[in-house]
């Protein structure tokens, strides 16, 4: 499954560079034909069509274009070595050259497209598992927000937006039978599986959640709190005061009217 996925992932990458390395072949092809027709073996190059077919499937399987020479006749001295029909500096140059360009450089292209398609995979997955660990995968809200404004992420995570009870409500409302949905569930339902058009995400929390809201009413909160207490407080003060001088009243009668000392 990860070597599928890599080369998926590279694939346009190893697509050019296999039909720049085809064009390339086409055209040493061209030029072998061209300088070595005498030493082409008749058996395997007769036309255009049976050179690059050969080139394509024994050139690069075996050792390279030589097996679609006949065999080298090797000079006995330097000027036998440039000059005639088995011209063999060329033939080695050729021969080479194809080795290194084909059997070497272009191998090693697509393999390093293959090992970066695995690095690159790896780099995804790693931002993947980062941003689920940074980022709430529900509401999207990020760790720093919620541990100082709301009640911590990964009790956010575990308590308010915990992604498996997501996935149990939907399979839920997916199971059951349509006559028996609520309000909120049939809406859901409509927004997940619509008749009609595209689904929608809207009934998902984006970038707010519960406990955010109640911190960023605290302040608004704790004021009519604070103004709550006044209040009763200050009623507190006026039934003292009325007790206050309803107790005078009783008291002083009593002093006006009380026998003097003997």
């Amino acid at each position: 499954r990860t070597v599928i996925d890599a080369i998926y992932f590279n694939m346009a990458k190893m697509v050019q560079t296999m039909i720049l390395g085809l064009l390339v072949m086409y055209l040493w092809m061209i030029m072998g034909v061209a300088v070595l027709k005498p030493q082409q073996d008749d058996g395997v190059c007769v036309n255009m069509f049976q050179c690059f077919i050969s080139y394509l499937t024994q050139a690069i399987r075996e050792n390279g274009v030589s097996d679609m020479l006949t065999g080298p006749e090797f000079p006995t001295n330097i000027v036998d070595a440039f000059i005639g029909d088995q011209t063999i500096i060329l033939r080695l140059i050729w021969d080479i050259s194809y080795q290194v360009l084909f059997l070497y450089i272009l191998l090693a292209i697509i393999t390093g497209i293959v090992i970066d398609a695995f690095g690159g995979l790896r780099d995804e997955r790693e931002a993947a598992e980062d941003n689920l660990k940074q980022n709430c995968f529900v509401c999207n809200l990020d760790r720093f927000t919620l541990d100082q404004h709301g009640i911590g992420f990964d009790k956010h995570v575990r308590l308010e937006h915990n992604p498996r009870w997501y996935l149990f409500f939907l399979l839920y409302v997916k199971q059951k039978t349509p006559a028996l949905l609520t309000s909120q569930e049939r809406f859901v339902f409509a927004q997940v599986w619509p008749t009609h058009g595209k689904r929608s995400y809207k009934w998902l929390p984006r970038e707010t959640t519960a406990s955010l809201v109640l911190d960023s009413e605290e302040d608004g909160n704790l004021q009519l709190r604070v103004q709550g207490v006044e209040a009763k407080l200050e009623g507190v003060q006026a039934s003292l005061d009325q007790l206050n001088s309803t107790l005078r009243q009783l008291v002083a009668p009593r002093g006006d009217n009380a026998p003097p000392a003997r």
